[in-house]
């Protein structure tokens, strides 16, 4: 079975049979953003498809409420939340009965590079244009993500006490056509130079962390550039088909994390 082949059974196959819930048995708890909670960025007539509910349909559980116990996957995921804001929410259902056994899915940090890019200053701009090799915007960048990875880390920290299963996300690239890149490009700076750079040296701090750990990392960053044309709803938020690559590309992964090749082609063949 390819990738390809196994994405398409999580998208499509999962939708009409449920079978998810009978072959995994895992229950999932999401914590994050808007790459969750991206209900409010979506056309009124399709809020009710975020990528929380393009998850349960995957799993076949759409039908359950999803602040019912005997849902499989709920999330506690709220738009606008930094990392600090996660670390409380988990610290708040820490003590849920069963979490210790659930799996947890987090994905943030976005908006604290989108916070922290508020304190950049034209002066930063034209220091790095006069002298790139060190200016004030490469130091403000260190400080940013020096705070970020302090930030990351008491937040796993506080994750990994609640449970052992841990997912991290990593995070993508605002829009291609994002308004903040022109607003920098008008500085004489390569207009890419800010978000991607910022964005792959958090994602590094990332899956360093994952790394040490032994954690699964999901790859937004990557999924993102190559969905791009229909990706996000706006410069920032995933789009209902945004959502959905995010809820196979986590389902997917977690599929291949807890199966063994022999029992994955042995779903996808009972599948057919």
């Amino acid at each position: 079975m390819t990738n390809k082949h196994f994405d398409d059974y999580m998208k499509n196959g999962f939708e009409t049979r449920g079978r998810y819930a009978h072959e995994l048995k895992r229950r999932i708890v999401l914590f994050g953003d808007s790459t969750i909670d991206n209900g409010n960025y979506l056309p009124p007539n399709a809020r009710n498809v975020d990528t929380l509910n393009q998850m349960r349909r995957c799993v076949g559980y759409e039908g359950v409420p999803a602040t019912s116990d005997e849902s499989i996957i709920v999330s506690h995921a709220v738009d606008g939340s930094v990392i600090k804001d996660v670390m409380h929410s988990i610290g708040v259902h820490a003590g849920e009965p069963g979490i210790h056994e659930r799996d947890l899915f987090i994905s943030a940090g976005g908006n604290d590079l989108l916070r922290a890019a508020g304190g950049l200053t034209a002066e930063m701009f034209i220091s790095h244009y006069k002298n790139p090799g060190n200016s004030e915007l490469l130091k403000y960048i260190d400080y940013v993500l020096n705070v970020f990875r302090v930030d990351y880390e008491d937040m796993l920290r506080a994750a990994l006490v609640t449970s052992p299963h841990v997912t991290l996300a990593n995070i993508y690239d605002i829009a291609p056509n994002a308004s903040i890149r022109n607003s920098i490009a008008r500085w004489s700076i390569n207009d890419d130079f800010i978000p991607d750079h910022v964005v792959a040296r958090a994602n590094e701090i990332i899956a360093d962390l994952a790394m040490k750990r032994d954690l699964l990392l999901v790859d937004l960053n990557t999924l993102a550039r190559k969905e791009a044309s229909h990706f996000y709803a706006n410069d920032i938020e995933p789009s209902m088909t945004g959502g959905q690559a995010i809820a196979v590309r986590y389902l997917a992964d977690m599929f291949r994390k807890y199966f063994e090749i022999a029992e994955l082609e042995k779903l996808w063949n009972s599948g057919k």
